[in-house]
């Protein structure tokens, strides 16, 4: 389970290099629940429905590689 694990991470942290090298403006799409306030000077993004999404496929997956 320990390599599965450490070979999901350096999967995960690739690709978020490529997306952050690759993409243009936002890094992370806006879903209906995330968080988004955009006054003069001041952005905030809170990703919580991103978060909420990535946490159920997650868990999804890792109790199948249990199994």
């Amino acid at each position: 389970m320990g390599n599965i694990f450490i070979v999901f991470v350096v999967v995960f942290v690739l690709v978020s290099v490529f997306l952050m090298i690759f993409s243009k403006g936002r890094h992370m799409p806006i879903f209906p629940w995330d968080i988004y306030i955009k006054r003069g000077n001041y952005t905030l993004h809170f990703p919580l429905g991103s978060s909420l999404i990535i946490s159920v496929i997650l868990t999804i997956l890792l109790n199948q590689l249990k199994k």
